[in-house]
């Protein structure tokens, strides 16, 4: 038999007990999976590679601790109502969120080591490829994530650039200054090892 094609899935379940343990597993796959909430135990995802399965998957979880579970495939009935549904998914929150942390990071690149800084946005960076790919519907937000990375990249590159660039300039100062000091330090030493009178 043909798998269905229709846009959209639908998992509507109802949980035995209260069973907290599955039903906190379940929040996770659903949160892992970028699922829409339509209201308690109804979950929505588009129909892409992966959302069937994974859909399928805690419901027979589900099945087999005692519940319910029920998988459907529809379509919206109007372009108004795909809006609504498409709002579901909506990660203009989670995004902003991970440009205040982008933001965050980069006032403080001055009082961050090298090492801590760049594993910071490494983190961040992680953040941002799970909304990622949890954001089925990528819009502005999408966008703007993408170019704030590489502006706090930047930002890095440049900020350790500079303190590099004035340690570099420190060193040479020093250097300078040993070396304008060496003659007098060799006479320092000289008089010490053949003071007068001797």
């Amino acid at each position: 038999m043909k798998a269905p094609t229709a846009p959209w899935l639908l998992l509507i379940t109802h949980l035995p007990g209260q069973n907290a343990t599955l039903r906190m597993r379940l929040w996770r796959t659903m949160k892992s999976t970028g699922a829409g909430l339509l209201r308690d135990g109804v979950y929505l995802l588009p129909n892409v590679d992966g959302s069937l399965g994974a859909l399928e998957e805690k419901a027979a979880e589900i099945r087999s601790a005692g519940g319910l579970a029920h998988l459907l495939f529809f379509d919206a009935h109007s372009p108004e109502q795909t809006s609504q549904l498409i709002a579901s998914f909506d990660r203009t929150a989670e995004y902003a969120e991970a440009i205040e942390k982008l933001d965050a990071l980069k006032r403080s690149v001055a009082k961050l080591e090298e090492t801590e800084a760049r594993q910071r946005l490494a983190a961040i960076g992680r953040e941002v490829a799970t909304i990622v790919a949890r954001d089925f519907f990528p819009g502005e937000p999408h966008k703007q994530i993408e170019s704030a990375m590489a502006d706090a990249e930047s930002a890095l590159n440049t900020g350790f650039a500079t303190i590099m660039a004035g340690a570099r300039a420190l060193q040479r100062n020093d250097d300078a200054l040993l070396k304008g000091m060496t003659p007098v330090l060799d006479s320092l030493y000289a008089g010490y090892s053949n003071p007068p009178g001797k």
